[in-house]
C-alpha cells in the first residue's frame, strides 16, 4: 500500500516530465527556413564601404546596433582616419542607409551625407564595451603583468649573480 502511494505518484510524475521533454524541439517557435531577398546578415553588412550619392566613400560600417526587441536601431559608421587608426564612430538610423548589390553581387550601402558632415557629427557613445575592447583591455593588463614579472626576475637574477660573486656574462655584439 505504501509502495503504491509512493511509486504511483513518482511514476506518474516521471511520465508527465518525459512527455513534456518528448515534444518536438522548439515547440512554439516558428523556424525560418531561408533568407529572404530583402534580408541582410549583419556579418555581411559590417565592413561594407558607405558611399554618398555621388559614389564617393564616406566611411565603412563598423557595428549594427539592436534594441531589446531585436530591431536594428542604428548603424555605426567609422569615418576619418586611416585603416581604423584615428577613426571616429558615428551612428545613423538604419533607415538612412540604402542597401543594394552592385553588378558583381557585392553589398553596397549609400548614405546621403558628405565626409565633412560625418566628420563633424558627434561621436557615438557606447554604454557597453565591445568584445574586442574587452580583449584589448585584458591583453594590456596581461602585458603589464608580464613586464612586472620580467623586471622582478631580472632583479632576482642580478641579485643571485652578485651573491654568487661572479659577474654577469658579457653581451656579444
Amino acid at each position: 500500500m505504501i509502495a503504491r502511494r509512493i511509486v504511483l505518484p513518482v511514476a506518474l510524475s516521471a511520465a508527465l516530465a518525459f512527455n513534456a521533454y518528448a515534444q518536438a524541439p522548439g515547440a512554439g517557435i516558428s523556424f525560418i527556413p531561408a533568407q529572404q531577398a530583402d534580408e541582410w546578415s549583419t556579418s555581411s553588412l559590417v565592413g561594407v564601404t558607405v558611399q554618398n550619392p555621388a559614389g564617393e566613400a564616406v566611411g565603412s560600417v563598423n557595428y549594427i546596433v539592436l534594441n531589446g526587441q531585436g530591431s536594428v536601431t542604428a548603424v555605426v559608421i567609422g569615418v576619418g582616419g586611416v585603416l581604423g587608426v584615428a577613426e571616429k564612430n558615428v551612428a545613423v538610423p538604419f533607415q538612412a542607409l540604402t542597401l543594394g548589390r552592385d553588378a558583381k553581387g557585392f553589398m553596397t550601402a549609400r548614405l546621403a551625407a558628405t565626409k565633412e558632415g560625418l566628420s563633424e557629427a558627434p561621436a557615438y557613445a557606447w554604454k557597453e564595451p565591445s568584445t574586442l575592447d574587452m580583449i584589448k583591455d585584458k591583453a594590456s593588463e596581461l602585458a603589464e603583468k608580464a613586464k612586472e614579472s620580467a623586471k622582478e626576475l631580472s632583479q632576482k637574477a642580478k641579485d643571485a649573480i652578485k651573491s654568487d660573486g661572479t659577474s654577469p656574462p658579457e653581451k656579444k655584439p
